[in-house]
């Protein structure tokens, strides 16, 4: 637990640093040094993460337990709430609210996520999400002065207090069959011919109550109603760890729950979860069709891809276990990169930030090199070859080929190239919907 408890000390560190040098919360240089500072901490975490890679042991009672894949787990998470940190260097030189605030609030965020990976228990896992989930309902509302920012960080609060009630009434119904709560005595009931025959059933009904608590996290539909109103309210760099580093905990707990500890139901289960994510897809590619802010595109994007994730997760193979890691990866990536060129837009023109679609109009002219990124991000999401994105999906389609899936597989390809129309539409606005080119297109017209 040394991560954790250097975690916590950095906690504590930072709320006192920040009681102490209050008065110098708009000063430019003490963001700067307050984001220096936390990075250069993080980084020591990185590698005491990286001492214990290859340790395998359960300790506190049995509540936790490492090994290589929830150490790996962790260094992903942390490197990915690097990056975001990196994104907010220059943000909040123009913004009214107080760093200070943003970074405790984000660590403690980061704390309950690595406690909710190690966790080995229901009781534990339950706890550590709910400290993740108030940290992300106070992030969702650090605009005070903001009304959008407080209605979407009070309906945040409202959906995801109910689908923890959901989460818990599983937990409940699975320690009323088992008699405990511990994943390691679980697994073991599990595996008894008794258990499995006896209580089948029940314990599939109860399953399906602790999924529907983790689909609600990852906005999957129909528990998708949340997240365009968070994105939009939230400044832009808590929508970008919103949309990069919270979700893979839940995946996490998705792969530990449903692969390890309920493997022997997961056959039942992946029935229940393929039209999940199927229904995913096509609600999230239609409602991108009709979107005009970026933010609400990223969140119905953000619907999309987490369909793409949940169809590979419900195929019960490993194959389909391997196109999960590269989509998530080339997820991650390609958000980092998208929200990243989306701060830059935000600095350019005048410090001019990026609401609506229409906005990037011109963008070309003020930045024509990262238009140029930018348009090879979103090819990139859209799964064009031979960029990254591309591969993602690409893996899933042979898992469901593997399968024996091939209508699925033909429908989720079909509904892939329709996605491409709504990040071409971003492409169009900042290649052709600039004025200069505008006039030249008028004039070969005429002539």
């Amino acid at each position: 637990m040394f991560p954790e408890f250097y975690l916590f000390l950095i906690i504590v560190f930072s709320l006192i640093f920040n009681l102490t040098l209050k008065n110098y919360y708009n000063s430019f240089e003490f963001v700067n040094f307050s984001i220096y500072y936390i990075l250069i901490l993080l980084f020591f975490l990185f590698i005491i993460l990286l001492s214990q890679f290859g340790i395998s042991v359960a300790f506190f009672n049995n509540n936790f337990y490492i090994d290589p894949f929830i150490t790996s787990s962790k260094l992903f998470i942390l490197s990915c709430l690097i990056f975001v940190f990196l994104l907010s260097l220059d943000y909040f030189k123009f913004e009214r609210f107080q760093i200070t605030e943003y970074s405790t609030i984000v660590l403690l965020a980061l704390l309950g996520m690595f406690l909710l990976v190690s966790s080995n228990d229901f009781i534990v896992l339950y706890l550590s999400l709910e400290l993740q989930s108030f940290c992300l309902y106070i992030l969702a509302s650090l605009k005070r002065y903001s009304n959008l920012s407080i209605e979407a960080a009070l309906k945040y609060f409202i959906l995801g207090s109910f689908s923890s009630g959901i989460f818990l009434f599983g937990i409940s119904l699975l320690y009323g069959f088992f008699g405990t709560t511990n994943f390691s005595e679980i697994n073991v009931l599990v595996y008894s011919s008794d258990v499995f025959f006896d209580y089948s059933f029940l314990v599939i009904i109860s399953l399906l109550f602790i999924s529907i608590g983790v689909l609600f996290k990852l906005a999957i539909f129909p528990f998708h109603f949340w997240i365009a109103d968070v994105y939009e309210g939230s400044p832009m760099v808590v929508t970008a760890f919103f949309a990069i580093v919270p979700k893979l905990s839940f995946l996490v707990v998705f792969i530990k729950l449903f692969f390890f500890v309920f493997l022997k139901f997961y056959f039942y289960f992946a029935q229940f979860l393929f039209p999940f994510g199927l229904s995913s897809i096509i609600v999230g590619i239609l409602l991108s069709l009709y979107a005009t802010k970026i933010k609400r595109l990223l969140a119905y994007s953000a619907i999309t891809h987490m369909g793409y994730i949940v169809v590979a997760l419900s195929l019960c193979s490993l194959s389909g276990l391997d196109s999960f890691l590269i989509y998530v990866i080339t997820y991650v990536l390609s958000s980092i990169g998208i929200f990243a060129v989306l701060l830059s837009f935000r600095r350019s023109s005048s410090f001019h930030k990026v609401r609506n679609i229409t906005d990037l109009s011109g963008m070309l002219k003020s930045n024509p090199l990262l238009s140029l990124v930018f348009a090879i991000l979103l090819l990139s999401s859209a799964g064009i070859p031979p960029l990254a994105g591309f591969f993602g999906k690409f893996f899933v389609f042979q898992s469901l080929m593997e399968s024996d899936a091939y209508l699925l597989a033909g429908s989720v390809i079909l509904f892939s190239v329709v996605s491409s129309i709504y990040y071409i539409r971003l492409i169009r606005f900042i290649f052709f919907n600039n004025p200069e080119i505008n006039v030249i297109f008028h004039t070969i017209k005429i002539s």
